[in-house]
């Protein structure tokens, strides 16, 4: 192992960042287009799911759970496919079928940091449905900003992890989670510009529905509109895959290292 840790490398500029992620994910959906093709079909049901388990306005506890619960099912369902993206990008294997295999260790760290990185993002979701109750039992108001605080804290932990999913799809001895920190560090608001600056156009086309509602008075069915939103999240899911590969690439220094610390 290792003593004297590298310096990071410089990512590559935001521009050049941002149209490498279209092409990747062109490429992916056209190399990759089976596994793409039922992750689609699986979004596409969750979608229809999810607005009968968890409403659009609105969270009780208990509906907290079931969202938990929900995301779970994602995160382990999107496994297959985001392990296949990662390795297609780095290694250029193409994977061929989507294959759900929990008995592999690949697999199951992999789903493992997902489904924790998942319980983060519902955390400050959580806490605003705990806040009426704390209200109430310390007879005071906790403030907003402790929710606010709390999703720029999961927000940051997230981005600076993003090069650890890579690294663990693609079986890199020295990858835990210290490591892709490491690599992070300097780079966070580098990665967080990319992504959004990659997924600024689907935000875009996210919105019509709503303009065309309220603009033309334009109501699309819900059929049409559980196939628009699956289409989106496919999109949206392949280019935070195809981020953090590229990212793994230029930055990755530390994770990719031989190592016995986790």
């Amino acid at each position: 192992m290792n003593t004297a840790a590298p310096e990071n490398p410089e990512a590559p500029k935001f521009s050049t960042a941002v149209v490498t992620a279209w092409h990747d994910m062109r490429d992916v959906l056209r190399v990759l287009f089976t596994p793409a093709l039922i992750v689609f079909l699986i979004l596409l049901a969750l979608g229809i799911l999810r607005v009968q388990i968890v409403p659009l306005t609105g969270l009780t506890a208990g509906q907290g759970l079931e969202k938990l619960l929900y995301d779970a099912v994602v995160a382990f369902l999107m496994t297959p496919y985001a392990i296949a993206v990662h390795r297609f990008i780095i290694l250029g294997e193409q994977t061929m079928s989507y294959r759900i295999t929990p008995a592999e260790p690949r697999f199951r760290r992999f789903f493992g940091w997902s489904l924790a990185l998942s319980v983060l993002w519902d955390a400050p979701a959580a806490l605003s449905v705990m806040l009426p109750a704390l209200k109430d039992f310390l007879s005071v108001d906790p403030p907003f900003v402790l929710f606010v605080v709390l999703a720029g804290i999961v927000t940051v932990v997230a981005i600076r992890a993003i090069v650890l999913f890579p690294a663990l799809a693609i079986d890199a001895p020295g990858a835990n989670w210290r490591r892709a920190m490491a690599d992070t560090r300097g780079h966070a608001w580098h990665i967080f510009f990319i992504i959004v600056g990659a997924n600024l156009p689907l935000v875009i086309v996210a919105a019509l529905p709503v303009l065309l509602r309220v603009n033309l008075g334009v109501t699309i069915g819900s059929d049409v509109y559980a196939a628009f939103g699956a289409i989106l999240r496919l999109f949206i899911y392949t280019l935070a895959v195809v981020i953090a590969s590229r990212l793994y690439q230029w930055i990755g220094i530390r994770v990719k290292e031989r190592g016995s610390d986790s």
